[in-house]
């Protein structure tokens, strides 16, 4: 039995995934994408380790580093690291940028116009569901 999982997004975190759902053959489900790119950055820890080693070993075998120094890995990993996020940075600022650019469709703005609050307050409120 699968389980729900809500949590809150913005438009920019949805259009750099709606991007990638794009660019898929077959196109998957906005939660399928999701769990596709979640599981690649979970495991993206591990083939950096694994890549990390490797260059490391290059390096050394090739002559630029004389040993094989934790701190050397350390500080290689961390700048991959820091690269890695700052590229996501980068893609999740263009796609705010690309959100604030866009026409609002009338399906967007009438979506936007029920998601602010009524001003009045004395109309009573409306269930959102109805049973």
């Amino acid at each position: 039995m699968e389980r729900v999982f809500n949590f809150r997004y913005d438009d920019a975190f949805m259009a750099v995934i709606e991007d990638w759902r794009a660019q898929q053959r077959p196109v998957p489900s906005k939660a399928e994408a999701i769990r596709r790119l979640v599981s690649r950055g979970a495991a993206l820890d591990n083939y950096l380790e694994l890549i990390l080693e490797k260059s490391i070993t290059d390096l050394v075998s090739r002559g630029y580093v004389a040993k094989k120094d934790p701190e050397t890995y350390r500080r290689l990993k961390q700048v991959v690291m820091d690269s890695l996020d700052q590229a996501a940075r980068v893609d999740l600022q263009r796609a705010q940028d690309h959100q604030k650019e866009t026409p609002k469709t009338p399906v967007r703005a009438l979506r936007e116009s029920l998601e602010t609050p009524a001003q009045d307050s004395t109309a009573p409120k409306q269930r959102r569901y109805s049973r």
